[in-house]
């Protein structure tokens, strides 16, 4: 994570099923990450925060979201179900 130039984080809804939006939401602060959420995760936290990019959902997400995402050199997936 360190050595990751365009590290994002990519946000799941079971971070809400814990409740650790508050948890979230701080590491997010401490780190300066820019975040995306899964569809489900969209409401994690206010989508106003300076840092949320937008939800992604593959070629469905809004371009700057995708940007991001492609450039991204380090995704860090907190709480994603993908699938078996």
């Amino acid at each position: 994570l360190r050595r990751a130039r365009n590290p994002v984080v990519l946000a799941g809804v079971v971070i809400q099923r814990f409740g650790l939006q508050h948890d979230f939401k701080e590491l997010l602060e401490a780190s300066g990450l820019y975040y995306t959420t899964t569809l489900l995760g969209k409401t994690l936290i206010d989508e106003t925060h300076p840092q949320y990019a937008g939800t992604f959902s593959g070629p469905a997400a809004l371009n700057v979201t995708q940007a991001l995402m492609a450039s991204s050199d380090l995704i860090l997936a907190l709480v994603i179900d993908f699938g078996p």
